[in-house]
């Protein structure tokens, strides 16, 4: 079976758990895993899961491995898993309303700091990595956003 290929909008404090655990369970096997409801799913595990593009607006975090970013500021999120794979390097994105004002007001470990790297075109990143899917790892409220990574998706054909 071949990998799940997945890209991934938004390297905050949800995803780095995702990325954490795809490390911590990668040899977990059997039915009963503490932590996982279930650690087969049509023949897939954890470990079967690859990252291959990813995409965050801000400058601590862009330019850098998604191992290292998922524990870049405002990341406050509890680290289980602190050696993770380097993995593909972060692109900026774009902002849309993916950042609210109240957020970029905030004390600088607990805000969003914009890039000031011009957003790639998310289309030809998501075709050039061999995508299979793009999981929205965006902030609540980011329609805009949610609505324009959508349809970056469905441009890249990919789920």
């Amino acid at each position: 079976m071949s990998k799940i290929k997945i890209a991934v909008v938004g390297m905050g404090n949800c995803f780095s758990a995702l990325y954490q655990g795809f490390e911590y369970y990668k040899d977990a096997s059997g039915d009963s895993i503490p932590g996982i409801m279930f650690g087969d799913i049509g023949g897939y595990k954890p470990s079967d899961i690859e990252v291959v593009a990813a995409f965050d607006v801000d400058k601590r975090k862009v330019g850098l491995p998604v191992g290292k970013a998922v524990f870049a500021k405002p990341n406050c999120i509890r680290v289980f898993c602190p050696s993770v794979p380097d993995g593909p390097i972060v692109q900026m994105g774009h902002i849309l309303d993916g950042v609210s004002d109240f957020m970029l007001e905030q004390p600088e470990d607990k805000s969003f700091r914009l890039s000031d790297a011009e957003p790639v075109d998310v289309v030809q990143a998501i075709k050039d990595s061999g995508a299979d899917m793009l999981l929205n790892y965006l902030p609540v409220g980011s329609q805009e956003a949610t609505e324009f990574y959508a349809h970056c998706a469905i441009d890249a054909i990919v789920a």
